[in-house]
């Protein structure tokens, strides 16, 4: 089975918008079933004010047929039917004037519901705008005190981010560690190493060995301040060592940008050009082909474009304090993620 999309809560300005459509269009379907209402009870109306005036002509005229003819019966009879005629046209007359009132007070009915719910829907809309732009306010001014910008989600269970300044990501970084009993909410907050260069919408991945790669950023401080460079300086970050290491640039790309990647399942990472269609993999680490890059391979036979087989490497000896660490992160093999910074 390939898998299958679950629907995420959306935020209060997308579900504000959303419920607003639904609002309009619970209005307009409305109002058209009254309209259809109104129209269809006028012609029934209509059409029962007919077969009653048809009824009644011919009960009319079968009372005049059975009169005698002789006087005064005859008189009597003629006046019957002259009274029986008066009483029909006065029924079609006054059954088609309750038709035509009913149309109109039945259409002035629709027209009110169109309103009025219009009317409600705008009042939902604009209520709930302020109510959302209110939750915004309150939580800018009582809840946050500093710019928090893109978080990450380490293997060994802390949270990076990085600090942002006026909507700008800058060089600072954050780690929170969870409380012994594994909760965030008791966290600490500690300051860790900078970065070498500032960034903004930028791709990232968190490596199966626990480090973060970040690369490019539509808007970066490489060229001194922020601006918008579409940057191609990438680094990764080692939270055992809290260093910050530049790398090479995909295919010495000029642009990176906001470019797209993602977490492959041997290990690496595979990002896009933003000005082309090329594709480029980077391999987290150098050297021989780790244990579990060989299990991997010979488990599913991968095998790339030119007949070799591909995958990460793992040639550096480990030192006792990263051997540590590992043991509590995921499996080597599989990372923890991988994506653009999301707008």
């Amino acid at each position: 089975m390939p898998g299958a999309w679950v629907a995420m809560p959306t935020i209060c300005s997308s579900r504000r918008t959303v419920a607003f459509r639904a609002c309009v269009s619970w209005a307009d379907e409305g109002s058209n079933q009254c309209s259809q209402w109104a129209d269809e009870g006028s012609n029934q109306c209509s059409q029962w004010a007919d077969e009653g005036s048809n009824q009644c002509s011919q009960w009319a005229d079968e009372g005049s047929n059975q009169c005698c003819d002789w006087w005064p019966c005859s008189w009597l009879c003629a006046a019957f039917y002259w009274v029986a005629n008066w009483v029909c046209q006065a029924w079609y007359w006054v059954a088609n004037w309750v038709c035509q009132a009913w149309y109109w007070v039945a259409n002035w009915v629709c027209q009110a519901w169109y309103w009025v719910a219009n009317w409600v829907c705008q009042l939902w809309y604009w209520v709930a705008k302020w109510v959302c732009l209110t939750s915004v306010w309150v939580f800018y001014l009582f809840c946050i005190g500093g710019d928090g910008g893109s978080a990450f989600l380490l293997t060994d269970g802390s949270i990076l981010m990085n600090e942002c300044s006026s909507g700008y990501g800058t060089r600072r970084w954050w780690k929170l560690s969870p409380d012994p009993a594994g909760n965030y909410t008791g966290g600490t907050w500690i300051r860790v190493a900078d970065s070498i260069n500032g960034r903004k919408y930028f791709a990232s991945a968190v490596l199966a060995d626990g480090r973060l790669v970040v690369a490019g950023g539509e808007y970066s401080d490489t060229s001194g301040g922020n601006k918008q460079d579409e940057s191609p300086k990438c680094e990764i970050y080692d939270p055992v060592a809290d260093t910050w290491t530049q790398i090479a640039t995909p295919g010495n790309l000029a642009q990176v940008g906001d470019a797209a990647c993602c977490m492959l399942a041997d290990g690496r990472l595979l990002i896009a050009d933003i000005n082309s269609t090329n594709t480029f993999l980077l391999s987290p680490v150098v050297g021989g082909r780790s244990k579990a890059c060989q299990d991997y391979e010979s488990s599913r036979g991968v095998l790339g474009a030119d007949g070799r087989r591909h995958c990460g490497h793992a040639g550096e000896r480990e030192s006792t304090e990263r051997r540590k660490v590992r043991s509590r992160l995921r499996p080597v093999g599989r990372g923890r993620g991988a994506g653009g910074q999301h707008r």
